[in-house]
């Protein structure tokens, strides 16, 4: 039998130079997006900047000192309904043609996950090429949603009483007041901040599907020129993408449809898809126009998480859940279910003293692995069903208490804050 070559040793570790960030960001143009330009500007400029990212976020892989594999750590925080969750992004994993399949890009991801892990974030959090990053723990659990609304069936005569603008940098504070006023019942929606929305400033990218672009945003001002809802649009080559939006009332919504419509039109194009979640107020007055709503959820690649800190996960909950618990009339009710995950066990209890988290073995046991784990906690999955499969005997008053944990949400990312 012909004897398998042994596989290479790596030395993994963040950039520690400005060669060596140039060098690696180099490597990841060359490899990701075809248009190497456009990849190497976001680099060079947009990612330094985005907020809390560090040199040492740019990891690299080396072998014999040579550099044979690249990727960029992006801290961010995510939202499930009140609680706020850190977690950190993983993306441009690259290797080079030579270098492949050599176990390059398991070394990456495995220092990737550790960084995670010591930084105390709950999660790791990517988009994936088909079939490869399940085998690291990860699972899909961001579905893609959009309305496609066709320009004909929208009527342009009535011209709403709004004037419109560019979105400059001086409406950054209007834009997340906007923007935060709807992403209460958002599930793993990045956290936004001020510092976050002067990067995105910089970033802007239009030949790309994702990428910020405020360049070409669109503002929808009322009579005492106060924002009342704005836009982002981008061309393609059958429809126009609303990959970014914001309303204040049903009367701006009006206002947006129509702004979109008409960009759409003087484009030549035939039709919008927005790129907006069910739960949000321009998704719901939608469903009264002449639309399609669509939902794409994906298997093993697209959006997908990695839980690597439960303990992290389930005190950062804490606020959300004190809220369901009210919510549902369970609030004071005496309660615990213990949540085995992979090799770690955390007991949620309820009692006089309120809603807590401890480590170890308890009552009411729910043994989970972490893909289970991951897609329970953001709402992805329906928890009865997980609760059927995995706790059959689990009932009456622990079955309440473990299912107000867990209820049915969107999970949603701005395609803006895709990375």
């Amino acid at each position: 039998m012909k004897r398998k070559d042994p596989i290479p040793e790596y030395v993994v570790r963040g950039v520690q130079s400005e060669g060596e960030l140039r060098a690696a960001n180099d490597l990841m143009a060359k490899t990701q997006l075809p248009n190497y330009w456009d990849s190497l500007g976001w680099l060079e400029s947009a990612g330094p900047v985005w907020a809390g990212v560090k040199r040492e976020h740019t990891r690299i892989a080396l072998a014999d000192a040579e550099m044979v594999g690249a990727l960029r750590l992006l801290p961010l925080t995510l939202r499930i309904g009140r609680a706020r969750l850190k977690a950190v992004g993983v993306g441009w994993v690259s290797t080079p043609p030579a270098q492949r399949n050599k176990g390059v890009c398991r070394a990456l991801m495995n220092d990737a996950l550790d960084y995670t892990r010591d930084s105390g974030a709950a999660f790791s959090l990517l988009y994936g090429i088909p079939n490869l990053y399940h085998r690291f723990g990860y699972v899909t659990m961001l579905p893609e949603y959009s309305v496609v609304v066709e320009l004909r069936a929208v009527d342009t005569t009535l011209v709403p009483p709004f004037r419109v603008r560019p979105v400059t940098k001086d409406d950054i504070s209007a834009l997340m007041r906007i923007h935060e006023a709807h992403e209460a019942r958002a599930s793993c929606s990045i956290v936004r901040t001020a510092a976050h929305y002067r990067s995105q400033f910089i970033s802007a990218a239009p030949k790309t599907p994702y990428w910020c672009d405020w360049a070409s945003a669109q503002a929808l001002l009322d009579g005492r020129g106060k924002i009342v809802a704005y836009f982002m649009p981008q061309t393609a080559a059958a429809e126009l993408h609303i990959k970014e939006l914001g309303v204040t009332d049903r009367t701006s919504c009006a206002a947006l449809l129509h702004a979109a419509t008409i960009t759409a039109r003087e484009a030549g194009l035939g039709s919008v898809r927005f790129h907006v979640p069910p739960y949000h107020p321009f998704a719901r007055y939608l469903e009264e126009c002449d639309s399609v709503h669509q939902a794409r959820h994906f298997a093993n690649r697209e959006g997908m998480m990695a839980l690597t800190d439960l303990e992290a996960c389930l005190n950062a909950m804490l606020p959300e859940w004190k809220e369901q618990m009210q919510r549902k009339g369970l609030n004071g009710l005496p309660g615990e279910c213990t949540l085995v995950v992979s090799n770690a066990a955390c007991r949620v209890i309820s009692d006089n003293s309120g809603l807590r988290i401890e480590k170890g073995m308890g009552r009411n046991r729910i043994a989970l692995d972490g893909q289970d784990f991951v897609r329970l906690v953001t709402g992805y999955t329906h928890a009865e069903d997980v609760l059927t499969q995995k706790t059959p005997r689990l009932k009456g008053d622990a079955r309440r208490f473990a299912l107000a944990l867990f209820p049915k949400r969107t999970p949603f990312i701005w395609p803006i804050d895709h990375f």
